[in-house]
């Protein structure tokens, strides 16, 4: 696990640095999406209720009419959280003309912080593995940008540690985060 934030974070930049090089290239697209998430803190036996805002931009590369890899970033508000994700992303088409449903998978590494804990000495929040697939719904707007409005759901990982200088002890809770959003977005 202590490899997986490093790989994710190159794997990342190296599939954005794609586009650096390949502008003439059709087949790869940037994609900017937005929206509204709710959800909330899984705990033992019920869940602590969050709502925020993700936005997320990225790059994808079409790979044959139904099949697409890229990468991107995000970053997600909660009301007392905040994680940004760095991922990879697969994309299947239905079909290969527009308007059209498409699948996702993303998954990476989001690296968080919260707003109320992070001031304390003690206290140490950390990210963890982000995970998010999703469904959209797509229309082409013109020959080069296309629209689209879907549902996903969100899957992000962390770790609270503190230490108590009574007893000299460091305490560890795993976080879960299970949230659902309604995305709206363009792809150029």
């Amino acid at each position: 696990m202590k490899l997986f934030k490093p790989i994710t974070a190159c794997l990342t930049l190296y599939l954005i640095s794609i586009n650096c090089f390949t502008q003439t290239d059709s087949s790869m697209q940037v994609f900017v999406n937005t929206s509204y998430v709710m959800g909330g803190q899984m705990t033992h036996k019920t869940i602590v209720f969050r709502s925020g805002f993700n936005g997320e931009a990225g790059m994808i590369k079409n790979l044959s009419d139904m099949f697409c890899v890229g990468a991107g970033i995000g970053v997600i508000f909660l009301e007392n959280e905040f994680f940004l994700p760095t991922y990879a992303k697969i994309s299947l088409n239905r079909k290969n003309v527009m308007p059209t449903m498409k699948y996702y998978f993303k998954i990476g590494y989001g690296f968080s912080g919260n707003y109320k804990i992070n001031p304390f000495e003690n206290y140490k929040y950390s990210g963890g593995l982000y995970m998010e697939p999703g469904l959209t719904y797509n229309i082409r707007i013109n020959e080069n940008i296309s629209a689209n409005a879907g549902f996903k759901a969100i899957s992000q990982f962390g770790l609270l540690k503190y230490k108590s200088e009574n007893i000299g002890q460091e305490f560890t809770e795993k976080l879960r985060f299970l949230l659902i959003g309604f995305s709206f977005g363009m792809q150029f």
